[in-house]
């Protein structure tokens, strides 16, 4: 092997590799900035925010319910407060792989991977789903810390909503959280069908529904069946935590026991019919975290699915604990495991996890609106959209790393088009140049080895 490309490679999402746990859905959210191309300005991002703990506090009453379920066009009213939290995962559940797809083409790449359909995604479908009325002034205004999941959100000139962590509530001081408020804001109405837009584009991919169930979306994530969703508690009085990832490997079963014990008979079994992604991750102890938090300050969703302050090892379990493995689902003729390391300790003792210094010939690249980016290869202390888009990882720059600001998952790889942003015309032309060089080491390298055993002699191969 002369050299390789490694195009949106998360070979640093493993857990004793530090990466962010959030670092996904930071990522999917850049997609809905003007950073990433949605707008001017970031009004996508605060109204998708703004939009989950408004839907919690309509799902609190019948006139609220009624509302959501005109606003979203369900095919079946949401009836209780359980109902709500289905609808909250339903319309979370597409945007990692619409992210994964953003590409500036229209494609089925990620459509026919995960969901098994050719129809095709739009080009960039996360700036289609800002252009669906996100990008519109609802009035959203946050006071507060919102990278500390503390504040106070208005919408509109009637609605003001006190949010700490995964709690929210009306404000106290106001009436504005009345039933008859919530049914007669108009801003909130727009809101949430500006919400139902942008989700459609992949609930809608086929253009034949007439209205939308509440079945997420197929997702290329390790067992999507994460229980994220629910809040342990409904009482609108309640703190909304959800029964997360979050806790030790002798708390609540774990969040691994629990998304193992969930996908017995369900994902492993589907998936397994699918393609070998499961199986694989099963077999090799493979996990990568970076998904696992959400909402904690850094990204465009809410509530948060852990604790406030949450490490590493209160996310997935203390450093050489054992989970539960994933169910075969041939009833246990396959040989799947029947344990799994989450910290995936023998990955990083084979493979060298962060120590790659001696590596040479290799050109990881990175889009920057892809999820698998947040586990990406950059340089020691570099930031990971910031800087140059090409940086070397070794001191000869036999390595390097390749930032696209615009692209998603490896996007560089893809067939050229004429809307192509400039970074994808970067990272193609570099990664020629890089070509070009390890092959012409290659053949030096092969000449100077013939030379020294052969000599002048002709080399005859013996039959």
């Amino acid at each position: 092997v002369a050299g390789a490309i490694a195009a949106s490679a998360p070979i640093w999402a493993f857990p004793l590799c530090a990466p962010p746990v959030d670092g996904a859905w930071t990522a999917v959210s850049r997609g809905l900035t003007s950073a990433g191309g949605a707008a001017t300005i970031d009004r996508c991002y605060d109204n998708l925010l703004a939009g989950w703990p408004l839907m919690v506090e309509f799902g609190k009453s019948d006139v609220g319910r009624q509302v959501l379920t005109e606003a979203f066009n369900l095919c079946s009213p949401l009836t209780s407060e359980d109902d709500v939290w289905r609808l909250l995962e339903w319309a979370q559940s597409p945007w990692f792989v619409m992210a994964e797809g953003n590409f500036p083409f229209p494609s089925n790449y990620i459509t026919f991977a995960v969901g098994h359909t050719r129809s095709e995604l739009p080009a960039w479908p996360m700036r289609k789903a800002c252009e669906g009325g996100l990008n519109d002034d609802y009035g959203v205004i946050f006071n507060g810390d919102k990278s500390k999941v503390k504040y106070t959100l208005s919408i509109g000139d009637d609605i003001i909503l006190d949010v700490d962590w995964d709690f929210v509530e009306a404000s106290p001081t106001t009436h504005h959280g009345s039933a008859q408020t919530l049914q007669d804001s108009k801003a909130a109405k727009e809101l949430f069908s500006s919400m139902k837009n942008a989700v459609a584009i992949w609930f809608n991919v086929t253009k034949d529904k007439s209205c939308f169930d509440l079945d997420p979306a197929p997702s290329s994530l390790l067992h999507n069946k994460r229980q994220l969703w629910r809040p342990s508690s409904m009482s609108s009085s309640s703190s909304l935590r959800r029964n997360t990832a979050a806790g030790s490997f002798t708390k609540k079963e774990t969040s691994f026991n629990s998304i193992y014990d969930s996908a017995k008979n369900d994902i492993c079994t589907i998936e397994s019919h699918k393609g070998s992604w499961d199986a694989l991750c099963c077999n090799e102890n493979i996990n990568l975290p970076i998904y696992l938090a959400m909402g904690i300050g850094n990204d465009a969703f809410w509530p948060p699915t852990v604790d406030r302050g949450s490490t590493m090892e209160d996310i997935i379990g203390k450093y050489g604990s054992v989970a539960q493995g994933c169910a075969d689902p041939s009833g246990g003729d396959l040989g799947y495991p029947i344990s799994f390391d989450p910290w995936s300790q023998w990955m990083d003792d084979l493979y060298g996890g962060v120590r790659i210094s001696s590596h040479s010939n290799i050109i990881f690249s990175n889009g920057m609106l892809d999820p698998w980016s947040a586990g990406g290869v950059y340089p020691k202390g570099a930031g990971k959209t910031e800087g140059p888009s090409v940086q070397p990882l070794n001191e000869d720059a036999s390595m390097i790393a390749l930032n696209l600001d615009l692209g998603a998952h490896h996007l560089d790889l893809m067939f050229s088009t004429k809307d192509d942003p400039d970074c994808a015309i970067m990272a193609r032309n570099t990664e020629q140049e890089y070509i070009d060089a390890w092959i012409r080491q290659w053949n030096s390298d092969k000449n100077k080895i013939n030379h020294e055993f052969l000599g002048d002699r002709p080399f005859q191969a013996s039959l």
